[in-house]
């Protein structure tokens, strides 16, 4: 008797305790997100910082590789709380040794984590390109221009 009351009760204790454990209570934890910045070109990036405008430090830099048909890609992380910039439209420079943010288009769909983005090393790329592109859809030539270079870097 005694023997099936305690195990009735390590039954209940062990029931009750994996109860508290279901997915719903358990708060993981959430990782930036990782994508691939292709430039044309060695960019000038000394600091390990993703920038929008001046001050606001988006991500960072995890690595940069130089590929062949001297093109650069660059691994960057960018932090969860700025994932809805992260469209097609999304392209960087490098610009006072930091990579920055810009857009190439007012409306795009989401990136997965792993894309290819378009890079420039400098502002005036950004600006050419977005100039050259008007005829087409800007979002899906920066798109195919960065798939392109990725497979040029031999990655």
């Amino acid at each position: 008797m005694k023997r099936s009351l305690i195990a009735l009760l390590i039954f209940m204790a062990m029931t009750a305790g994996c109860s508290r454990l279901s997915p719903e209570g358990v708060n993981l934890p959430v990782f930036d997100k990782i994508y691939y910045v292709v430039f044309e070109g060695k960019p000038e990036l000394s600091k390990g910082t993703v920038y929008y405008g001046d001050a606001l430090e988006i991500g960072k830099i995890l690595s940069q590789q130089p590929g062949a048909n001297n093109l650069y890609v660059a691994k960057i992380s960018i932090l969860n709380k700025y994932n809805d910039m992260m469209k097609d439209t999304a392209v960087f420079y490098a610009g006072d040794g930091k990579m920055m943010y810009d857009s190439v288009g007012e409306v795009g769909k989401p990136l997965t984590e792993g894309a290819k983005i378009l890079g420039f090393t400098g502002k005036t790329g950004v600006l050419w390109f977005k100039t050259k592109s008007k005829v087409k859809s800007l979002s899906e030539a920066a798109v195919n221009k960065a798939q392109d270079l990725y497979n040029k870097a031999g990655k």
